[in-house]
């Protein structure tokens, strides 16, 4: 009885084991599979979740997958990093599949936010964190009275569908509060709209966010298709 005990014990393990490298296998392979497709500069994370994993795969249906990627490009926006967690994922042929539910982030850099601006004719400016997560700081060189005035305007971000918007509320000169002259010259001159970039698929933005980093967009679907 004792070495029948010891059999089955060294027998879970190895189970185990397999089922953890088979899991190791088919997250790295996924990896690869998504960095190739969206030619991306570095390999992303997958990671597979439940247990045991090889039932998931006998059954087609993954309970949980995330996936963590840098330097994403959507349309003609790069250097974007996506955050996702997809759940109750069925197995199609190949990588693809369809998860039930996915949500995430999408982190838009300043610097790619302000090349989209600037496409818009919208020359000379540069954005950056507001110091708030409703707020970016918009930097520009405005003619004012006295000649050209490097102003810093602090603009309330507003979301609708793909449309950003940036509506200065406060200006600042040098670090000190403008005079009104100045203020309603860059008010005239700074509010901003752009087309953010939309994710492939029945995706919709849920909520978006000022970081020091960029804009975290939240997203969120429903039977969405992957791979």
């Amino acid at each position: 009885m004792r070495k029948v005990l010891i059999a089955l014990v060294v027998l879970v393990v190895l189970l185990i084991a397999v089922d953890r490298i088979a899991k190791v296998v088919v997250q790295h392979q996924a990896a690869g599979r998504i960095q190739d497709e969206y030619d991306l500069s570095e390999r992303p994370d997958v990671t597979v979740h439940g247990f045991p994993f090889l039932t998931q795969v006998l059954r087609r249906e993954l309970t949980r997958v995330d996936v963590d990627a840098a330097g994403v490009a959507i349309e003609n926006t790069q250097n974007l990093d996506v955050d996702l967690t997809m759940r109750d994922v069925r197995l199609l042929e190949g990588y693809r599949g369809r998860a039930r539910e996915l949500d995430g982030t999408v982190l838009l850099p300043y610097d790619e936010l302000a090349r989209l601006v600037r496409e818009t004719g919208a020359v000379g400016i540069n954005l950056g964190y507001g110091g708030a997560s409703d707020t970016i700081a918009i930097r520009a060189s405005i003619p004012g009275p006295a000649g050209a005035v490097d102003v810093v305007a602090f603009g309330a971000l507003r979301l609708s569908g793909s449309r950003l918007t940036m509506r200065p509320t406060r200006f600042e000169v040098n670090g000190e509060p403008v005079d009104p002259i100045v203020a309603e010259l860059a008010r005239n001159q700074l509010e901003l709209a752009v087309r953010i970039p939309r994710i492939p698929g029945t995706i919709s933005f849920e909520s978006l966010h000022a970081t020091e980093a960029g804009l975290q967009i939240g997203i969120s679907g429903r039977n969405v298709s992957v791979g």
